[in-house]
């Protein structure tokens, strides 16, 4: 599996993580492993869907985690998940 480096960007945690990862799920479950069920819920509605507030960006392109979980990671990938601020 390829070798990447993760960052989170939430309120609730700041982890960087460099891991073995093929895809975006690979990198979720891990920080979830790492963090706990705390940061769970910036990836996962609690319908089990994907959480639309959720970005990541891959070597500094801006994707929706529905569409990020479609790509494979390559070794050498720099990862950001985050969680989008919206409101008045």
């Amino acid at each position: 599996m390829p070798l990447v480096k993760a960052s989170l960007l939430f309120p609730a945690s700041k982890e960087r993580l460099e891991l073995e990862a093929g895809t975006i799920l690979d990198v979720i479950k891990a920080f979830v492993r790492v963090c706990g069920d705390g940061v769970r819920k910036y990836f996962y509605l609690d319908s089990g869907d994907f959480n639309g507030a959720t970005f990541v960006t891959i070597n500094g392109k801006l994707f929706t985690i529905r569409e990020a979980k479609k790509i494979p990671l390559t070794d050498g990938d720099i990862v950001f998940l985050g969680q989008v601020i919206d409101g008045g």
